[in-house]
């Protein structure tokens, strides 16, 4: 998926980039009426190797693959599904108490979003997109 941008700050190797509204690139979407890009701003770090090559106020087109919205809807909602269900599966096999079982299968969900919260960093580094031109506004 593309989007255009407009550069709004240079941070050493990164670009500010905030994302205009999208009624271009989402009229070829096919999840456009689920998704809420085009309702908001936003603005995301594009990593660049040669950032004297932009200037801020510069209209760019920023790329981001196609997979990453899969990748981040597993993440967000896939897994800890997945986990809430195996721990209260365990829990009343185990202790047999219902009361218990929602106590594990909450802590078990909160640990979830605690690691994803520390390693955010490590995980947005994965869902990083990339500058494929410029545009003239």
């Amino acid at each position: 998926m593309s989007y255009t941008g407009i550069v709004k700050a240079i941070h050493g190797n990164e670009l500010c980039v905030e994302m205009l509204p999208a009624s271009t690139s989402c009229d070829s979407c096919r999840t456009r009426n689920l998704c809420r890009i085009s309702e908001k701003e936003r603005t995301a770090q594009v990593p660049v190797s040669h950032p004297e090559r932009y200037k801020v106020g510069q209209s760019v087109i920023v790329v981001c693959g196609e997979s990453l919205g899969m990748k981040a809807v597993l993440i967000a909602f896939g897994l800890p599904l997945v986990l809430i269900v195996l721990a209260l599966a365990v829990s009343m096999g185990v202790w047999n108490s219902e009361k218990l079982a929602v106590l594990i299968g909450l802590a078990v969900f909160f640990a979830y979003w605690t690691l994803l919260f520390l390693l955010r960093d490590r995980i947005g580094r994965k869902f990083s997109c990339r500058i494929s031109g410029c545009r003239q506004l």
